[in-house]
């Protein structure tokens, strides 16, 4: 026996891994295995059952031991009088020897916390305990592994020191000590993308726990942000490509020697659309902080190319002296000295003949703007005045009022489409990623500077390098609304934040929290008026912060960034509050409570939330979410044992030993648990399990937990009515237990029972025809069950039920074509991919495919053996059994139809043993054994509701017995009955089940059984 109880616990015995649940029982044994050793009972005792008087905590561990004993991996257990102990390998010990020996490689290798994600309600004292072993287990290893770096580092092995390091880190993200050393090694190896993402991640992490980074650390990330970006393409950082503008380029060539407004917002590409387009044109751009200094684009050209301007010298040496130093301008009218050195500019600036382009001109003074409306009318080689959409001033406005009065070409640049920024990607050299197309377009918006700062972030990440003939993709692409936004979109935001009032800067920081905020929430949260949240919302639209009422990505992104910590998490508790009141279960109350550093309100919101994705057949989903709130629950909170039981139940379309571990703990929680018992949940808890030992194949301990679960419901819940759902849950399990203890026409009085049946309640009913023979109908009825309600392919297998019954009445073609659409579908899990498989591989048996049919069956075999399911095995065996005796492979037909037939005696199914015995009786009486055929078919025992096709295989199996020992009539007569059968039921001939009777032992030869199966 080897036992792993680091990280989740689980024990393989033989070759099976087994979760250790956290039952009382389960701990126990838990205990001995951590100890090694012997240990006396009362320690034991007092270790389990803390508090209690010594003779009761005795009884207490004598019932325990007892239980602990019947577990599989219990075999080891040694018991005395006085003392007991139970000695396995565990990873633990290796571990401890691994930190004796200083094998620092091996203790990274085998470290994880102890026992995660065991529950320990029901025993606080020794929650406490195995907590402070753990927290020293801890700190051993991150000490041995802080040591060896240090050692490897002075040793001259700074790759080996750092990669430890990062190790150490991986275990405590908040060693900020730890994470210095490693970014001094990251600057040393010119590792700069390697250390500004463990920085990152160290930020997080700080950020979440409500502090920041000592200046120390701050200090060292920023001089490695200063080293130069390694890898980068050359087009990346010089990044002068046209963007998709082709068009907009030509129009605006054309446009001159007129004049044109180039306006969009930031980052659209306006200054590489103007240098493609004019590339002879003399730029003068404005720059921010300059907008009181008059005529300051100007002056620059002015100074590096003097003009000669005859009769206006004067006019320009009155602003610029020092070019004419030789001139002394006369006093002059205010009035008439201003036009005369308008006019002066314009001959300087205009009659050269090559365009004219005031860039960023939303900085512009006022000054410079006046000469741009007197210049209009004279453009010379052409004038264009471009500018940000998205924050012009008061006086750009009034000059783009004057300017579009006149005949001017005003282009208007947008957001790449996905076609534009396609090209743009091939001509950067990313013709080989084109998963990078839609992905930018979505976490950029098509803008091009933001474009450029993802590929940027892309790079140094590793997740894009460069490669021959163009970009690779290396792993997924990330989800982009984790990272911070570019720095020169952060920059931008929070210039044009400061010009905002401040209710529209606290309105705008609350839309980047919660995005769908609407109008009143955002009054509520905030503790504005609505008229002022009105005037702020319009306020943030008019600076292009919002389009039709939503912030951007890349906007929400850079606003939440530029939020003090402290204040954010007061707005995401603000957001929470509020929506606790108005939905309890909203999903987004776990991110606001989250976030706002009181994780423990938001557990019942992921409930919820984890419960309905389970609902809605996100099973995967569901399962992550029932996880992390394991994690996240103490030791005996109450949403423990239903946490366990949804877990439970969404594996058990995964894996059926974990999902039947966790669904033991709800049990154990619920009826040993500190809180009292809950009988509806008991209820709800019984139910999983009787289901789960029904797809186990376990029917007695499904029919026994059903027992319990309807004495539960007649007995102590029988005063109310049960909740519906629970009402359902009960029916659907006594009709499924019905059909798989063959009680058919049982099953069915309680599906006619119900005066208003539910979906899933209908769908059994269909199954229903399946069992009564009628394979055509149930296959329309569940057809049309499927199309009324989608979800039910999530929570029955009715893609796989469809196929087979197609597949029985002679639709092989069909048949095929629903598996493998079934087989296709994305959310697929084991349980059902195992399922499509079996009838696939049934369906290329029947068209006599033998190598397609083996290669379906044996993966279906490999995935019913990992899911734990004996029905499933069962099925495929048979079938693996006709397919090798098909081939000729006598032996390996009758091994695996024997073992078939000893793996469905377990499962008790009648239907299932009868068809599968049959077959095996068939093939041993084809093939010299008909004693022990007879033997095997006398002990079947038939009922008035045999299904038809169990009862096919039997008068099959009857007829090749009886042609065996020379009984012709005999022989005759059960062909008959089985021919009969096949025509009443339609069950057009396919491949034969058995070996085929010779033309004298039927009546009616041409008659013959189609492959005889079960539904899963």
């Amino acid at each position: 026996m080897l036992a792993r109880l680091l990280g989740h616990p689980h024990v393989r015995v033989g070759d099976t891994w087994t979760d250790l649940p956290g039952s009382k029982p389960a701990l126990l044994l838990t205990v001995l295995l951590l100890r090694g050793e012997w240990i006396t009972r009362d320690q034991l005792a007092e270790t389990l059952f803390p508090g209690l008087p010594q003779s009761q905590a005795r009884t207490n561990l004598r019932v325990c031991l007892s239980r602990a004993a019947a577990l599989p991996w219990a075999a080891g257990l040694e018991v005395q009088k006085h003392r007991l102990r139970l000695q396995a390998e565990t990873d633990v010990a290796q571990l401890r020897r691994a930190l004796r020996d200083g094998d620092a490689e091996r203790v990274a290798h085998l470290y994880a916390p102890l026992l995660q994600g065991l529950s320990l309600a029901q025993l606080p004292g020794l929650a406490e305990h195995f907590e402070a072993e753990s927290r020293a287990l801890h700190a051993e290893c991150v000490g041995a592994l802080t040591r060896a770096a240090a050692q490897r580092r002075a040793a001259g092995d700074t790759r080996g020191a750092l990669r430890l390091l990062e190790l150490v880190l991986s275990l405590d993200p908040l060693a900020e000590d730890t994470a210095r050393r490693a970014l001094d090694l990251c600057h040393d190896l010119r590792e700069r993308e390697r250390g500004l993402k463990l920085y990152a991640s160290l930020r997080r992490a700080l950020h979440d726990a409500g502090a920041e980074p000592l200046p120390a650390t701050q200090a060292l990330a920023a001089a490695l942000g200063r080293q130069p970006l390694r890898a980068l393409p050359g087009t990346l950082r010089q990044a002068d490509l046209l963007a998709g503008r082709d068009r907009e380029a030509a129009h605006l060539a054309g446009a001159m020697p007129g004049v044109a407004l180039l306006s969009g917002p930031a980052g659209m590409g306006k200054t590489t659309l103007l240098r493609h387009a004019l590339p002879g044109a003399r730029r003068l751009p404005a720059q921010e902080g300059l907008q009181h200094v008059p005529y300051h684009p100007l002056l620059p050209q002015l100074r590096r190319e003097p003009p000669s301007v005859g009769p206006y010298r004067e006019d320009l040496a009155r602003l610029l002296p020092d070019l004419y130093p030789d001139v002394v301008p006369a006093p002059l009218d205010p009035g008439v000295g201003r036009v005369r050195l308008l006019e002066a500019l314009s001959r300087a600036l205009l009659d050269s003949g090559a365009p004219l382009i005031l860039d960023d001109a939303q900085w512009a003074d006022d000054a410079t703007l006046d000469w741009l409306a007197y210049a209009a009318g004279r453009p010379g080689g052409g004038l264009v005045v471009a500018y940000r959409s998205d924050e012009p001033s008061e006086a750009l406005r009034r000059t783009l009022t004057h300017l579009e009065r006149q005949a001017v070409t005003h282009l208007r640049l947008e957001p790449l489409d996905p076609a534009a920024l396609a090209a743009w990607l091939r001509a950067l050299g990313g013709e080989t990623a084109p998963p990078l197309g839609a992905w930018l377009a979505e976490h950029s918006g098509g803008t091009p500077l933001y474009v450029l700062e993802h590929l940027r972030a892309l790079f140094e990440a590793g997740v894009l390098r460069a490669a021959p003939g163009g970009w690779q993709v290396v792993g997924p692409l990330p989800d982009a609304a984790s990272w911070p936004p570019p720095p020169q979109l952060q920059a931008l935001v929070q210039r044009r934040l400061a010009r905002l009032s401040r209710p529209a800067q606290q309105v705008l920081a609350a839309l980047s929290l919660a995005p769908d905020a609407s109008e009143d929430t955002l009054a509520e949260v905030l503790g504005q008026p609505l008229g002022e949240v009105l005037d702020a919302l319009d306020a943030a639209t008019a600076a292009a912060f919002l389009q039709e009422g939503r912030l951007h990505d890349l906007q929400r992104r850079a606003v939440s960034a530029a939020l003090p910590g402290p204040r954010r998490q007061l707005l995401h508790r603000q957001l929470a509050e509020h929506l606790s009141r108005r939905d309890p279960n909203d999903p987004a109350l776990i991110r606001h409570w989250t976030q706002a550093g009181l994780p423990q309100r938001a557990w019942p919101a992921r409930a919820a939330h984890a419960a309905n994705l389970l609902g809605g057949g996100r099973v995967e989903a569901a399962a992550h979410e029932w996880r992390a709130l394991l994690t996240e629950l103490p030791a005996g909170h109450p949403l423990e044992a239903p946490a366990h039981l949804q877990l439970g139940r969404a594996l058990f379309w995964q894996d059926l030993h974990v999902s039947e571990s966790h669904l033991r703990a709800a049990l154990d929680l619920i009826e040993w648990g500190q809180h009292g018992p809950d009988d509806l949940l008991k209820l709800e808890t019984l139910l999983a399990l009787a289901e789960l030992t029904v797809y186990q194949g376990r029917g007695q301990e499904a029919e026994m937990l059903l027992k319990r679960a309807l004495a539960l419901a007649t007995g102590p819940l029988a005063a109310r009515p049960l909740p519906p759902a629970l009402h359902r849950a009960l029916t659907e399990l006594r009709v499924e237990v019905g059909f798989r203890r063959g009680q058919y026409d049982d099953a069915r009085s309680l599906i006619r029972a119900e005066p208003h049946p539910w979906p899933l309640l209908m769908t059994l009913d269909a199954l229903g025809e399946f069992f009564a023979g009628h394979f055509q109908a149930c296959a329309a009825r569940m057809t049309e069950l499927l199309a009324a309600h989608p979800v039910l392919a999530h929570q029955n297998a009715m893609e796989a039920d469809i196929g087979l019954c197609l597949l029985l009445s002679g639709q092989p073609d069909r048949a095929r074509e629903v598996l493998q659409q079934g087989l296709n579908r994305a959310d697929l899990g084991p349980h059902m991919h195992a399922l499509m498989l079996t009838h696939l591989g049934h369906a290329a048996l029947a068209t006599g495919q033998l190598t397609e049919a083996d290669a379906h069956l044996n993966r279906a075999l490999a995935l019913a053996d990992d899911l734990g399911s004996l029905t499933y095995r069962a099925d495929i065996l048979h079938r693996l059994s006709l397919s090798r005796e098909q081939a000729g492979d006598l032996r390996g037909a009758l091994e695996r139809a024997g073992e078939a037939a000893r793996c469905v005696r377990e499962v008790s199914d009648p239907y299932r043993e009868l068809y599968i015995t049959a077959a095996h009786a068939g093939l041993l009486a084809a093939h010299g054994d008909a004693a022990q055929a007879q033997a095997l078919l006398d002990a079947c025992a038939l009922q008035a509701d045999t299904p038809p096709l169990a009862l096919a295989a039997y008068h099959r199996a009857r007829a090749l017995l009886h042609h065996a020992q020379g009984d012709a009539p005999l022989a005759a007569q059960h062909a008959r009955h089985e021919a009969a059968l096949c025509r009443t039921h339609g069950m057009t001939p396919l491949t034969a089940l058995l070996p085929e009777l010779p033309r004298t032992s039927t009546a009616d030869h041409g008659e013959d059984l189609g492959r005889a199966a079960g539904t899963g």
